[in-house]
């Protein structure tokens, strides 16, 4: 079984957090993901959080208002302002005044009570996932960009138009190293399993079929074709919150998951092709990181696929 969870507040920053939980005989395990290396204020942060919960959780049931009136409950809610301050700078006008005031809201509301989640966090098994990070060779972008042009002078015009934009070659920098005859080299960089992607491949290791993850940030359309391929070929319910259906952002440096890898690039690589050949030959000029994407995803090519 699978709950809801926030991973909003685990999110310090702009890191990306996934968290999964499965319901126990006797308790919960909560396994928790991240891009980035857990420090030790991070673990803290969450140590707290859980130990909260167990806390409450023994005097249940009790009313939502009992609950935000505990004193270890308001030291939490000021603690998670704190730790998540900096994304609560850009995302939103909010401090520890606006949570209590909107906690005092619902006060109110008396059918609000902690019961349902006595069992459930009476032991809590936390797994922190450590981030799986390997350095990659990257082939050459020219021969990448040839295979889908039919002449030399095509791919010149192409790659005029390409290092025309800034943003463009900035992230061919960052990529190869430079934007000259780096872009004929095997280069290397590192890629990353994606917190979402690391949390799911793990939890199917348990031999989960329902699968619910929620992550603080929206997900890219690679993890988005690793659930089609999961649910229509291996038989996985997944769910997953922060689906980036309006923009379908590719990642760069995005590491492909162990599990079934193989079977997963047979199943993708068309597709993949598909949205390179489509950008190459009718977006030379993106307004956007995702233009050229969403408007394959939304022609006639994409839909025959």
């Amino acid at each position: 079984m699978n709950f809801i969870v926030n991973s909003t507040i685990l999110a310090r920053d702009r890191e990306v957090v996934a968290v999964n939980l499965r319901a126990l005989s006797d308790g919960c395990e909560i396994s928790i993901a991240k891009n980035s290396v857990w420090l030790d204020k991070d673990r803290e942060y969450v140590e707290k959080i859980k130990e909260t919960l167990k806390n409450v959780s023994k005097d249940a049931p009790i009313s939502f208002k009992q609950t935000c009136d505990r004193e270890d409950m308001r030291d939490l809610i000021l603690t998670i302002v704190e730790y998540c301050s900096e994304k609560l700078r850009y995302t939103t006008k909010i401090n520890d005044v606006d949570i209590f005031d909107k906690v005092d809201v619902l006060n109110n509301e008396e059918k609000y009570t902690i019961s349902s989640y006595k069992d459930l966090f009476f032991r809590i098994d936390l797994k922190l996932l450590n981030p799986d990070v390997v350095i990659q060779p990257i082939l050459p972008w020219n021969g990448i960009v040839k295979k889908f042009l039919d002449h030399e002078k095509e791919y010149e015009g192409f790659m005029e138009e390409c290092l025309k934009d800034p943003t463009i070659g900035r992230r061919l920098k960052r990529m190869y190293g430079g934007v000259d005859a780096e872009l004929n080299c095997v280069s290397s960089n590192e890629m990353y399993l994606h917190a979402e992607l690391n949390l799911l491949t793990s939890v199917m290791n348990h031999e989960e079929k329902r699968i619910f993850i929620a992550v603080s940030k929206k997900c890219c359309y690679l993890f988005e074709l690793y659930i089609r391929y999961v649910q229509e070929i291996k038989g996985y319910n997944v769910t997953f919150s922060g689906s980036h259906k309006s923009l379908k952002k590719l990642c760069s440096r995005w590491k492909l998951p162990d599990t079934f890898k193989k079977e997963f690039m047979s199943y993708a690589q068309l597709e993949l092709d598909r949205i390179i050949e489509y950008e190459i030959k009718w977006c030379t000029k993106p307004d956007s990181e995702s233009e050229c994407i969403e408007a394959y995803l939304n022609s006639s090519f994409y839909h025959n696929f």
